[in-house]
């Protein structure tokens, strides 16, 4: 019968342990318990979050921690990707990417437009029955899509929180 030796295997759990110990969590984001008269519900943080986000692009993109949290009220609804870059060069390149990527011939969003409220540059586009406004905000990298009927209100009343 032939011993394999359990050195290797003993380096290969003080390795995990190493690596489970030194893996910082993500300190957790909260977001605002209402955007304009839309009511917080269900949010995810984290890497959670970041799966989420990741899952729409299709690819991860130098983001470090974020949510997504729904908001809902009877006149309408709400969804906010608010995810943290790197840092701040790599947010205002994603937002580059984006504005880029949609442009004027995208099959799902159309009208893009650069706009501002207060000191606040965003960008807006209009696709499946809502409104999508895109910022970027210090390292901050935030897509919120918004019920017609609500939009420029969430749009305003979030800019007001995150400045």
């Amino acid at each position: 019968m032939k011993k394999y030796s359990k050195i290797p295997y003993l380096a290969l759990f003080l390795l995990l342990c190493f690596y489970s110990c030194n893996s910082k969590p993500l300190a957790p984001i909260k977001p605002p318990d209402s955007i304009g008269n839309l009511k917080l519900g269900k949010y995810k943080t984290g890497k959670e979050a970041l799966k989420e986000i990741f899952m729409l692009h299709g690819r991860k993109m130098g983001l470090i921690n974020g949510y997504v949290a729904n908001y809902e009220e009877k006149d309408g609804k709400a969804t906010v990707y608010y995810s943290v870059a790197k840092h701040e060069k790599l947010a205002k390149r994603l937002i580059d990417w984006m504005v880029k990527r949609i442009g004027n011939s995208h099959e799902i969003f159309k009208g893009l437009k650069k706009e501002q409220t207060g000191s606040q540059t965003f960008y807006s586009v209009y696709g499946m029955s809502q409104k999508h406004f895109f910022l970027c905000k210090d390292d901050k990298v935030i897509w919120i899509a918004a019920d017609l009927q609500v939009a420029n209100l969430v749009i305003e009343d979030f800019v007001k929180k995150i400045i």
